[in-house]
């Protein structure tokens, strides 16, 4: 009689990680969420202030916690997560521990996107007309760049970032123009980078979306 009652409680065990590894679950609210070039998967819950591993349900609440965050921006080696917070600060997050890893200093303007090397050494922030590329640790500031618009894309040596009709290719060591992309008819309004940094998409006002070979844009 014992020894059903185990093989029961072992047949139920396994049925319920089963379902677990491959039923649907519930992540709950997740207010935004970023990609790794690794695979890497985060979302937040600013309610809770929670990191979420969406494949896993994994949970990591912030440490301290720290609600309506917004504006995540994952590093390529997983190991840094940028935020912005309520206020005009900036905040460094390891994604595995919830643990804060800095806080930058406010920033004058309200901030609009955020990039990040691949091993976590400078950050690049965006405003509505600057873009500022500061080292880390240590916020030494590399350069500021007055543009129209910092809707940025950004790589581990060069951002691209709006320039009216075209895109310009900047160095993050110095802000140099290194490139200029002529292929839209009307103003671009933003760019992106594939989670995989292989491609950048760039989006203009009339809506044609173009999509750039990362590895021939700057030779």
């Amino acid at each position: 009689m014992i020894g059903k009652w185990r093989q029961r409680r072992r047949d139920r065990w396994f049925i319920e990680r089963r379902q677990r590894e491959t039923g649907p679950f519930k992540v709950g609210t997740v207010d935004e969420f970023v990609h790794g070039p690794d695979g890497m998967w985060i979302a937040y819950n600013s309610f809770t202030g929670s990191f979420v591993a969406p494949l896993t349900n994994e949970r990591r609440g912030t440490k301290p916690t720290t609600k309506g965050m917004s504006h995540l921006t994952l590093s390529a080696d997983g190991k840094t997560l940028a935020t912005r917070g309520l206020g005009r600060q900036i905040m460094l997050w390891d994604p595995r521990s919830g643990r804060l890893l800095a806080e930058l200093p406010a920033q004058p303007h309200e901030v609009h996107r955020l990039g990040l090397a691949a091993d976590g050494s400078w950050i690049a922030i965006g405003d509505l007309d600057t873009l500022r590329v500061l080292e880390l640790p240590g916020h030494r500031e590399r350069f500021t760049l007055k543009l129209r618009g910092t809707r940025f894309a950004a790589t581990e040596k060069w951002p691209a970032v709006p320039a009216r009709e075209h895109v310009q290719i900047r160095s993050t060591g110095t802000g140099e123009l290194l490139h200029t992309l002529v292929a839209h008819t009307d103003l671009v309004l933003d760019c992106r980078m594939s989670p995989d940094r292989k491609h950048l998409l760039t989006l203009d006002r009339g809506k044609t979306l173009i999509v750039w070979d990362t590895a021939a844009i700057v030779t």
